[in-house]
């Protein structure tokens, strides 16, 4: 909530964006949302609005002597159809009798009716309408003054009409302050909108980067699966090479098609198939041996015989493994 504070010599003016009691009341401050709203808006948004309407106007030094005079005749001054009384002289002549005119100035009523001619005298004419009215004193002449009212002051003319200029004046007022009126709202309203398309501006802005980050990482995958597609297609055009060779070749046994890079490797493969041959034939011994299809006399020669050649099997692949530097254990 903001607050106009003004000097000891100032009154506040109340309006539509000031009350009685200096209270601020803005579409900015009702719309308050940080960090969109921050102190240098509204104080931008203070200086519009104080630049059309002034929230504090001046003491008025004769403001007492006015109401002091406005009382005095508020027993015999008739009042006009807009509230008001109308502006009086004191001491009417003879020969000429004074119009009262109502005049109620913008901010006091509606202002689509226009200020008339009021056609009454403001004293009763009769045989002694030509002697001087007597003046008759205020009855509080120690009444306090009172603030003079937001709308200017308008001074009659020595003959108590209102003039042209006056009513064009109220009126200048009245279309002033409507526009300042529609202004403020249209600044407030489009204030809001704005917050919202920054608002949608940047929801934008984030989708446009999650977006970009979305096909880079799309774009990257294309690019695997590019690479992926040619070595698939290069190693079936190998195979495809390799199957016609070998279908146009003489069939090769499976000892031939395999073979060492070097002797050493060669001799150290021979001598590791034979060691397990012979395990599975001790195995199979053993099977015979246990289901009584071969005596045991058979079964222990048979086996020393095999066991004496894979040890020696199993020498010659340690002393291959030493000459290729491989593992001995």
């Amino acid at each position: 909530m903001c607050y106009v504070r003004p000097t000891l010599g100032m009154v506040i003016k109340t309006s539509q964006t000031v009350d009685s009691s200096g209270r601020l009341y803005l579409p900015y401050l009702h719309q308050w949302k940080h960090p969109a709203s921050d102190l240098s808006g509204l104080i931008a948004l203070m200086i519009i609005s104080f630049g059309e309407s002034c929230p504090v106007f001046a003491k008025s030094s004769t403001s007492s002597n006015n109401i002091a005079t406005s009382g005095a005749y508020a027993e015999t001054a008739p009042f006009s159809g807009y509230g008001f009384p109308s502006v009086q002289q004191p001491t009417p002549s003879h020969s000429s009798s004074s119009s009262a005119i109502g005049f109620q100035p913008y901010g006091s009523g509606s202002t689509s009716q226009l200020p008339y001619y009021q056609s009454q005298a403001p004293y009763p004419t009769g045989p002694f309408s030509g002697f001087p009215q007597p003046h008759i004193p205020s009855s509080n002449p120690t009444q306090p003054a009172r603030t003079s009212p937001p709308y200017p002051n308008y001074s009659t003319s020595s003959n108590n009409t209102i003039q042209p200029e006056h009513i064009r004046t109220s009126l200048l007022s009245a279309v002033q302050d409507k526009i300042r009126s529609k202004l403020r709202e249209n600044i407030g309203t489009a204030h809001a909108e704005l917050q919202c398309i920054k608002k949608t501006r940047e929801d934008l802005n984030a989708g446009e980067q999650r977006i970009k980050a979305m096909l880079a990482k799309m774009q990257q995958e294309e690019d695997d699966l590019q690479n992926s597609i040619i070595v698939y297609q290069q190693a079936t055009e190998d195979i495809s090479k390799l199957l016609s060779l070998a279908s146009e070749s003489e069939e090769l046994g499976i000892d031939d098609a395999l073979d060492t890079t070097a002797p050493i490797y060669r001799q150290l493969l021979n001598a590791y198939v034979e060691d397990n041959a012979i395990e599975d034939c001790i195995y199979y011994l053993s099977q015979a041996l246990k289901n009584n299809k071969l005596d045991l006399e058979v079964f222990l020669k048979n086996v020393r015989m095999l066991s004496r050649q894979q040890f020696y099997l199993r020498a010659i692949m340690i002393k291959c493994r030493g000459i290729a530097g491989l593992n001995t254990r």
